[in-house]
């Protein structure tokens, strides 16, 4: 045993041993000399039959460290490739009958793409690198004398067809110039008309009227002046081939003595009405229109002196004034006794001196008289007519309107001021014994308002200043009504007193309105510096026989002696006792019945206007206390 000293490697198996034979591919050492089992040659490269990478195990000299040795027909580093392809581009050497023609460049094979002119055969097929569509003559640039390399029918003596664009035999010649003049054809976008003939090309000389046109100009032969027509001499109809500016249809100069336009007409009578123009010589005072000549017959206001007589041709009556139809101020151009500065004769019908104005308005005040069937009731006065501002009372009619100077409302009812008795003349519903209506009017003319058409509750006390503390009770007294109704009221002749017979008799000049819905206040003093800020509708006077008492009293209102409303207060047992500020009546009791309580009462607590020091909210809603 090899533990023991021996040379036995495996001292189980009899079959192991020095001097055994060995199989090389049993993956077991059979001789013992430690040698790769699947490596028969030896060469280190275990066999690819068993999953090494030597394709030849039986030759040390065939493995794939081994430098390959071309063309022995022997893989002798295992690659698989040919042996006969060095370059390893897929095709054997055509030495050893492949179809490579150069087995040292992987760039050159049978099939390759030949890149033209480099002087390689890339594709192997042994043709001329430098004759590329093969004509048998090398590209001209590569010393051959071929100019198109692309196209075997072109190449230096090949037969050249005229106008196809190809320079077939290769001379560089233009294939558009077959007579060689130096001028492509113009078939084919050159300049020469005639391609057959040498003589014939822009630039030449082309002599007039031989019918040749040898400088291509495209221009007439028959029209030495190219002014677009032939010569009459050549069976043209130009009658003068020598100057561009003379031809048929060619605008005639008249009055130049040239006939321009070949049509021999008179030169001085361009509208041809056989008058000559009165500018050379002639009677034609417009040799433009043939209808205006000295024999024409006139015709009016078309502007236009047709008899050349030159009178204007908008005063038909030779008066002296141009027709108003046509910008004048003639407005009768047929009578030469009608025009401006004429005597007028008013109410004949005719306008004689053409001011404009109608023969019927004498007065010039825009209306015609009433006698000739207008409206105007005094045409010898301007200010007279139905537009003017009617001036009341003064005894004229001025608007013409046929009602009383006196009666301005126009209710039939003269102003009492005039001896009517109407006490209202600006208002249509007021005149003596007109319905009393509940409008806040006096209608009836009577000095009342909407007597007996109120009742109690319509107009309600809602706030009093009994006892003002920044000015004394004679200026600073005040109290304050409210509408509860949607129609306005008017305090016309109302009482305003208390209990005890304290009573203030307002005058109809001094009635109050209280609009619907709204306030008014009734002070004893109405200046507003000295009553504390106050503004009053009503002043009932500071030393009258109306005050309010500081600790309990009453005001009563009356409208023709009812009772419209009435607050009783006393001295705080019920109702607030403030001084300097206003009883609140509480907006939750803005009626007749309400405002008899003093609990529906309190004291305000919104001052007035700086600097008083007193509170209150005359003529706005309360404030709720």
């Amino acid at each position: 045993s090899a533990s023991w000293g021996g040379d036995d490697c495996n001292d189980t198996d009899s079959t192991i041993h020095p001097g055994a034979t060995d199989d090389p591919y049993d993956g077991v050492d059979s001789n013992c000399d430690e040698a790769v089992d699947y490596d028969a040659d030896a060469d280190g490269y275990s066999s690819v039959d068993y999953g090494g990478d030597d394709c030849d195990d039986a030759d040390a000299t065939v493995n794939p460290g081994v430098a390959e040795t071309w063309y022995d027909g022997v893989d002798a580093n295992c690659d698989g490739r040919s042996d006969y392809d060095r370059d390893r581009d897929g095709q054997d050497s055509t030495t050893y009958g492949g179809t490579d023609c150069n087995d040292s460049s992987a760039r050159i094979y049978s099939g390759a793409t030949d890149t033209w002119y480099d002087g390689i055969d890339s594709n192997c097929d042994g043709a001329d690198d430098y004759d590329r569509d093969a004509d048998g003559h090398d590209n001209n640039h590569y010393g051959g004398d071929d100019c198109d390399d692309m196209l075997a029918t072109t190449y230096a003596g090949a037969t050249d067809t005229w106008y196809d664009g190809i320079d077939s035999n290769c001379d560089h010649a233009s294939d558009y110039d077959a007579d060689g003049d130096g001028h492509d054809w113009d078939a084919y976008s050159g300049d020469d008309c005639d391609d057959s003939d040498s003589a014939v090309h822009p630039g030449a000389y082309d002599p007039w009227y031989d019918g040749i046109d040898e400088n291509c100009d495209g221009a007439s032969d028959n029209d030495a002046d190219a002014d677009g027509h032939d010569a009459t001499t050549t069976g043209g109809d130009d009658c003068n081939d020598s100057s561009a500016s003379i031809y048929p249809t060619a605008t005639d100069a008249w009055y130049d003595g040239v006939d321009a336009n070949c049509d021999g007409a008179n030169d001085y009578d361009q509208d041809g009405d056989t008058y000559n123009s009165s500018s050379f010589g002639g009677t034609d005072c417009n040799d433009t229109a043939a209808t205006v000549n000295p024999g024409a017959s006139e015709t009016w206001y078309d502007g236009i002196d047709q008899d050349c007589n030159g009178a204007s041709d908008y005063d038909q009556d030779g008066d002296s004034f141009t027709a108003s139809a046509y910008g004048g101020t003639d407005c009768n151009d047929t009578a030469s006794a009608v025009h401006p500065g004429a005597v007028e004769v008013y109410y004949d019908g005719v306008d004689g001196d053409c001011d404009g104005g109608s023969d019927y308005d004498a007065d010039h005040d825009g209306y015609d008289a009433t006698a000739y069937g207008g409206s105007d009731c005094n045409d010898v006065s301007a200010a007279i007519s139905p537009a003017a501002t009617e001036v009341w009372y003064d005894g004229t009619d001025s608007d013409c309107s046929g009602g009383s100077d006196y009666d301005q409302d126009g209710d039939f009812d003269d102003a009492e001021t005039y001896g009517g008795g109407d006490c209202d003349d600006l208002e249509p519903d007021v005149y003596t014994g007109a319905t009393e209506t509940r409008d806040g009017l006096d209608n009836d003319c009577d000095s009342g308002c909407d007597e007996g058409l109120l009742v109690a509750g319509d107009l309600i006390i809602t706030e009093i200043m009994k006892d003002p503390n920044y000015v004394g009770d004679t200026y600073g007294e005040w109290f304050e009504v409210y509408n509860t109704t949607s129609i306005d009221i008017r305090m016309c002749q109302w009482t305003i007193s208390d209990r005890d017979g304290e009573s203030v008799s307002m005058l109809v000049d001094d009635s109050v309105y209280v609009p619907a819905g709204e306030y008014a206040v009734l002070a004893r003093n109405g200046t507003t510096t000295a009553n504390g800020g106050v503004t009053a509708d009503y002043v009932y006077g500071g030393l009258g026989t109306f005050q309010l008492g500081n600790n309990d009293d009453e005001i009563r209102l009356y409208e023709s002696g009812v009772l419209i409303d009435k607050v009783d207060y006393d001295a705080g047992t019920t109702f607030p006792d403030p001084v300097g500020s206003s009883l609140n009546l509480k907006p939750g009791a803005y009626d007749a019945a309400s405002n008899d309580s003093g609990a529906n009462w309190c004291t305000s607590t919104t001052s007035l206007p700086s600097p008083s020091t007193d509170e209150g909210t005359p003529g706005q809603p309360n404030d709720g206390c």
